[in-house]
């Protein structure tokens, strides 16, 4: 039986360990070791992580496993280390690390396994275990970090023994807790875990000053006082440097000021001396840490004075006072106490000015700053004390001082600091700059107002601005004092007449109240009536509400209101201000101006504003000062123009007013007048034609009689009134007409076009009944007719013009044969146009004349015709008793309106059917029906029936059928009518169903002809009724006929004549040959081509072979040029090659000049460099010799840690002696305790030993 090999051994090592018999598991594993199972390197390790894996674990298997099967614990990425760690039995640690092999990761791998376990016994004795299988010396300084960091996080009991023990065996075996900046010290201290922190400053490696140092801020970072203090003394006293101590210093003051045993604990060891501290201490405002800080610590003068600037910033005067009498009294110098002084005498704090004052202080000390600081804080106080010692100021220091106490903003303390100042000698620009300042200040700036002004400041200064100020302002009190009206102002400085006026103008924008004060208290102060005054007056005037108290006061002071053109009296007038004009109005005014006056206020731009009762009172006080003139009629014109029903009472008050004081009826020719006439307004015409109007004037305003709308009762009084008035010669004349004008017959007919007793009034007064005037009746002509008032009023359009008042006119003796100019129209013919048929009757009955064409040719009876309906026959009937004019176009208009009765009568009386009327486009009576016939609406089926009987009458009256127009017969009229469908079957029906296909129904363009059907299709554009119509024809059995009248047929002719269709063959016979013929000569050119193409490829290949022969010979010249080309380079380098040989010698003994004097100069050169040498060598050899002491140095150091590490790594043999004595303990009595008889399976039990105290 052959064995099995080791692979396959090795592959079974996965069954085996599924075996859950431990003793069989072990035989046949054991058998697999036998058989080589361990060449499979991760089958075993696989099998070991397996084994360790279990709970408990087979201490017997993993012997095996590990010495047989030769297991490789490094394996699986650690994983079996892992687990051997985490195994609680730390036997299996020892087993694993006893019989594995090692490398240089086995033991890290174990410490950062070790490393997460919780801090007991038994991982101290794990660690035990790990560094005595360690051949060298390990780093333990990352372990200690996080055994500490577990320690922290721990809740349990902090002080146990149990779980202190890894951190102290970690100290024992050499971790450093000054590692990683001192994290581990840092980290205790930070959790304020007092037992940690005393092992690590009793073990071998105790903390530096500098790790103390890291340490310290974590300390101050506790937040329970007690701890922070114990703490903080622990590293201050186990010898923190001073410098960061210091630093811990300065941030307890800052964060833990009221902590004073924690500060004073710090300030025993710290490095003050810095200032740090001390200004820290300043700027809280502590007095005591201040004590302190200088009691233990020396500073230098330059800090106290730092210091003391940095604690006169301090807002509370009891904290400043304490800590700068602490700086005095340790020392400051007399510069800096001075600065101070500055400030406490800008505050106004007296007892700390004499503490500073006590300690070197001095007034002068700054050009007197001090005074200027005092001024500046408004401390009267401290002022008086500081003039009282310094008697001999400098005139600048007070001026300075003057200038500061400008920033005191309680004003009564300004005022005392000026007094004392001006009491000194403080004055010119400075002082009267304060005046500006003072006055804007209101109540509270009197005081200083008072002060300045007594000590002679000058209320002009700067154009008087402190004046203008004070009376922008409003404040009274203020611009009297300005202005000495006051008690004391007696002495002071008088205001001047600018500054006066410039007051003035300030004051405008003020309430009324206020202004009259002050414009009161400026003429006090002695403000003369200049220009400024009078346009004062103007502005009072000018204002929506007039003050009548300042208008009064300033006219009382000398202001005139006829300065400025009497703008003053303009504007009130214009304002229609009654009260101010009557102030003014008090004055003595001459006539000119008084005139002036009115014609500036009574304006057309401001009528809407002197047109009101108001205004009526303004004219009327002008008017009893003596206004007189033009402006007076111009006014009463525009009340007369621009009046209203509504304000018709208010202007009859003024018309009566101004016609009372003397109005020129005649003004701008009568216009008074002339606007009562068109107003129609008979108490305005009864006035003025009091006032005698000239005959012009009377004949002007007559004519405008009729321009407003009013009842003909007033009307008719108001022509009484221009008809019966009569002074001497003057009278109203009817004959006269002004030019352009409209005549009164029209203007009256426009107006009353209903009343027939204005026009008979007017026509029985005289006026003529055939006035001519212009009109536009047709739209067709573009200018305006002359006509005359009976065709201008039947020519109205809506028979505007009642029928009364044309009878009126025609019975009075009108031309009704009047005939206009351009369009050639009589009243008949406009009578007929406008519908009107009493009109034409009457003007028949007065001989019109009836025989008459217009311009467009049409006769009156054409007119009617176009009328249509029972009105045009009537009118028709009327034309016909008169007059027979016979083919005049009344039949085609009759026949297009389908008026079968008129078309009737008018055949009768003579009219042609087939008349080509000029007026219908040359067309015949049946063709005019034909065309237009269906234009006049829808053609109903009785419109149908009338068409075809109107259709029926006109032929069987001998229409010709076959007359056409403009080449079209009446069939193809059909086509173009509105509704052609109904037109062409009716007209079908009645006569042209017989005729359809003759010759005269073809239509030719000239180059085709086309028969009724060919016609709709190829020569009408596309309609709705194409279909239709082209049905219609062929039901009335239309034959198709379209051909050419010359040349060359279409293709789709049809219907050709005899000789056509002939010659049609012929030509189409002659087509087939000529294309015969053509296909023929295609043929013989094709194989003529062929010939050709044969010929020029033999042309080809000759001019191929001559090509090649040349290229040949060409060729041939180009390598003889070559050969030629060679030569010529050949001789040509070798002459390059001579006078390069030449050049190279003369360079060579350059060359060697050159390097003879470059050696020369290397020579020098490395001599220099040898001495150079020389001296480093020197040099290098002392700092050898230093570097040597050094290293001595380093050495004796590296012995004695040598000797120290030396010490600990005996104690590590002892302590691993007495761990491997207490191994063989346990073993020996876990045996015995395994061979007790009745015990439990003793192989189940290997590897598993409970804990024994």
């Amino acid at each position: 039986m052959q064995a099995a090999s080791p692979q396959t051994a090795a592959a079974r090592i996965q069954d085996v360990m599924k075996v859950t018999d431990h003793r069989a598991r072990y035989d046949m594993m054991a058998m697999l070791f036998n058989a080589r199972a361990s060449v499979g390197v991760q089958h075993v390790a696989d099998a070991l992580l397996a084994t360790l894996s279990e709970k408990p674990v087979d201490m017997s298997l993993l012997h095996l496993i590990l010495q047989q099967g030769r297991a490789d614990i490094n394996a699986l990425d650690g994983q079996i280390l892992q687990k051997a760690v985490q195994n609680p039995d730390p036997k299996v640690l020892d087993t694993v690390l006893s019989i594995g092999k090692q490398n240089v990761d086995t033991i890290p791998r174990c410490l950062d396994g070790l490393a997460p376990l919780p801090s007991t016994d038994n991982k101290a004795w794990k660690l035990g275990v790990i560094l005595s299988k360690s051949a060298r010396k390990l780093d333990l300084n990352s372990m200690l970090v996080r055994e500490v960091q577990s320690l922290v996080q721990d809740s349990s009991d902090k002080s146990s023994m149990s779980t202190l023990s890894t951190l102290k065996k970690l100290l024992e075996c050499g971790a450093d807790p000054n590692a990683y900046q001192a994290r581990p010290l840092c980290t205790a201290v930070a959790a304020a875990r007092e037992p940690l922190v005393d092992i690590m400053f009793n073990c071998e490696k105790s903390p530096t000053p500098a790790s103390l140092a890291v340490a310290l801020p974590h300390a101050l970072s506790i937040s329970d006082p007690m701890n922070r203090l114990a703490f903080t003394k622990t590293l201050v006293e186990a010898g923190a440097l001073p410098r960061e101590v210091n630093r811990a210093l300065g941030h307890a003051i800052g964060h833990f000021t009221s902590d004073f045993a924690l500060v004073s604990t710090l300030a025993s060891s710290a490095d003050a001396s810095d200032g740090e501290a001390l200004a820290l201490a300043v700027s809280k405002e502590s007095p005591e840490i201040l004590d302190l800080l200088l009691s233990r610590t020396k500073h230098t003068i330059e800090i106290r004075n730092s210091c003391l600037d940095t604690a006169m910033k301090i807002t509370d005067w009891t904290s400043r006072l304490a800590i700068c009498s602490r700086l005095a009294k340790a020392g400051v110098s007399p510069q800096a106490a001075s600065n101070a002084l500055l400030i406490a005498a800008r505050d106004g704090d007296l007892e700390l000015g004499d503490v500073l004052i006590a300690h070197g202080a001095s007034i002068s000390t700054n050009d007197g700053q001090a005074i200027i600081e005092a001024c500046r804080g408004g401390s009267v106080e401290v002022l008086d004390v500081l003039l009282r010692s310094n008697v001999d100021v400098q005139k600048l220091t007070l001026e300075r001082g003057f200038q500061a106490a400008t920033e005191v903003g309680d004003l009564n303390k300004r005022a005392m600091v000026f007094e004392r100042l001006l009491k000194r000698g403080v004055s010119g620009e400075v002082v009267d700059i304060q005046l500006v300042s003072a006055a804007k200040s209101g109540e509270a700036g009197k005081e200083i107002l008072r002060v300045v002004l007594a000590a002679g400041a000058d209320p002009n200064y700067s154009n008087g601005e402190a004046v203008v100020a004070a009376t922008r302002s409003a404040f009274v009190g203020n611009l009297e004092l300005l202005l000495g009206l006051w008690h004391q102002g007696s002495n002071q400085k008088k205001a001047s007449p600018p500054t006066l006026i410039r007051a003035l103008k300030a004051c405008w924008k003020l309430s009324s109240d206020i202004r009259y004060q002050i414009v009161e208290d400026l003429f006090k102060a002695g403000m003369l009536a200049t220009d400024e005054v009078h346009i004062a007056l103007s502005k009072a005037v000018g204002e929506d509400e007039p003050d009548e108290r300042l208008i009064q006061l300033l006219l009382d002071s000398g202001a005139s209101p006829l300065t400025n053109g009497c703008y003053a009296m303009v504007q009130a007038v214009q304002g229609v201000k009654a009260s101010p004009l009557k102030l003014l109005l008090a004055r003595d005014i001459s006539e000119q101006d008084i005139n002036q006056i009115f014609s500036g206020g009574f304006t057309a731009e401001k009528f809407a504003t002197w047109f009101s009762p108001e205004g009526f009172e303004v004219a009327k006080m002008l008017l009893e000062k003596g206004a007189n003139g033009d402006a007076l009629s111009g006014a009463m014109v525009l009340v007369m123009k621009n009046s209203t029903d509504q304000t018709e009472s208010l202007a009859d008050q003024f018309v009566e007013l101004f016609i009372e004081h003397g109005v020129d009826v005649d003004y701008e020719n009568g216009e008074p007048l002339v606007w009562a006439a068109s107003k129609a307004n008979a108490f305005w015409t009864e006035k003025l034609l009091t006032c005698k109007p000239s005959a012009q004037t009377l004949s002007l305003a007559f004519e405008r009689l009729f321009d407003t709308a009013r009842s003909p009762d007033e009307v008719l009084r108001l022509f009484e009134l221009f008809s019966g008035y009569r002074d001497g010669e003057v009278g109203l004349d009817i004959m006269v007409r002004s030019p352009g004008s409209e005549p009164i017959l029209v203007k009256a007919i426009s107006q009353y076009p209903r009343s027939s007793e204005v026009l008979q009034t007017l026509l029985d007064a005289g006026f003529y009944h055939d006035q001519t005037t212009t009109y536009r009746i047709h739209d067709k002509v573009d200018e305006p007719e002359e006509l005359t008032v009976l065709v201008w009023a039947i020519a109205q359009p809506q028979k505007k013009v009642s029928s009364n008042l044309i009878k009126m006119l025609i019975e009075r003796g009108a031309n009704v044969n009047f005939e206009t100019t351009i369009s050639r129209t009589t009243p008949l013919m406009l009578a007929i146009q406008t519908r009107r048929p009493d009109i034409v009757k009457e003007l028949l009955i007065e001989g019109a004349n009836v025989d008459v064409t217009d311009a467009m040719g049409r006769t009156p009876l054409s007119m009617a015709t176009e009328i249509g309906g029972e009105l045009s026959t009537r009118m028709m009937g009327n034309l016909l008793a008169i007059d027979q004019s016979e083919d005049d176009g009344s039949l085609h208009n009759a026949a297009r309106e389908l008026n079968l009765a008129a078309v009737t009568v008018l055949v009768e009386h003579g009219h042609h059917p087939d008349f080509p009327s000029p007026l219908h486009d040359g067309r015949s009576a049946l063709g005019e029906v034909c065309l237009n016939g269906s234009n006049s609406g829808a053609l109903t089926a009785d419109r149908e029936k009338l068409m075809n009987r109107v259709m029926t009458f006109l032929v069987k009256a001998g229409s010709d059928l076959s007359i056409k127009s403009h080449g079209k017969s009446l069939l193809l009229l059909c086509f173009e009518a509105s509704d052609a469908l109904a037109t062409t079957r009716v007209f079908l029906k009645a006569a042209m169903w017989k005729d359809i296909n003759k010759p005269f129904n073809h239509y030719t363009d000239g180059e085709y002809t086309y028969s009724p059907t060919m016609y709709i299709k190829k020569v009408m554009p596309e309609s709705d009724t194409r279909d239709q119509l082209l049905e219609l024809l062929q039901k009335n059995r239309a034959v198709d006929v379209y051909y050419a009248n010359s040349g060359d047929q279409p293709d789709d002719a049809i219907g050709l004549p005899a000789d056509m269709e002939v010659e049609e063959r012929e030509r189409r016979a002659r087509l087939r040959r000529i294309m015969l013929e053509s296909e023929d000569h295609a043929i013989a050119l094709a194989r003529r081509k062929e010939v050709a193409n044969v010929e020029r490829e033999i042309w080809e290949n000759k001019a191929e072979i001559e090509d090649a022969r040349r290229r040949k010979l060409h060729n041939e010249d180009l390598m003889a040029t070559r050969h030629k080309a060679d030569l010529e380079e050949s001789l040509f380098n070798s002459a390059l090659k001579r006078r390069l040989s030449e050049q190279h010698k003369l360079t060579q003994s350059s060359l060697d000049r050159t390097k003879a004097v470059a050696a020369a100069e290397l020579k020098a050169e490395e001599t220099r460099q040898q001495k150079m040498l020389e001296w480093e060598t020197k040099m290098n050899t002392e700092r050898a010799s230093n570097a040597q002491a050094l290293s001595s140095l380093r050495v004796s150091e590296r012995e004695e840690l040598d000797r120290i590490e030396r010490g600990s790594d005996e104690r590590i043999n002892k302590r691993l002696e007495a761990q491997k004595k207490l191994v063989e303990t346990q073993e020996r009595l876990a045996k015995r305790i395994a061979s007790v008889p009745g015990g439990a399976d003793a192989r189940r039990q290997i590897g598993f030993v409970e804990e024994v105290n």
